[in-house]
C-alpha cells in the first residue's frame, strides 16, 4: 500500500471538515434545509438500562448472549441501549391482563 501524500491528507482533512459542519447544521434549528429531522433517541449505558430495570448488569450481558432482551449497540467496545429498544421490550413483556 503506498504511503499517504500531503495531497492526500489535505484531501481527507478537508473531507472530513466538510462533513463535519453538515452534520452540526443539520442538528441546529434552521440549519440545512434539506436535512431530515431526526427525533433524539438517547443511548444508555448498560449500568441506566440495569437501574432502570432493576436487574443486574450480568443479566443484560447473558440475555444478549441468548438473543434475549432488547437489541443492544456495541459502541467503542461497551453496549449501549437505544431508550426506544428498551421501551419496546417493556411493550413487548407488559401482561396485557388489567390490575
Amino acid at each position: 500500500m503506498a504511503r499517504p501524500t500531503a495531497v492526500n491528507k489535505q484531501a481527507r482533512t478537508t473531507a472530513e471538515r466538510v462533513a463535519t459542519a453538515r452534520e452540526e447544521q443539520a442538528w441546529e434549528p434552521g440549519g440545512m434545509s434539506n436535512a431530515v429531522s431526526v427525533p433524539y433517541d438517547p443511548l444508555l449505558t448498560i449500568e441506566q438500562v440495569s437501574d432502570w430495570l432493576g436487574i443486574p448488569k450480568g443479566t443484560l450481558y447473558q440475555w444478549r448472549s441468548r438473543a434475549q432482551g432488547p437489541r443492544a449497540i456495541k459502541v467503542e467496545g461497551g453496549l449501549r441501549y437505544r431508550r426506544s429498544e428498551v421501551d419496546a421490550y417493556l411493550d413487548r413483556h407488559t401482561d396485557s391482563r388489567g390490575a
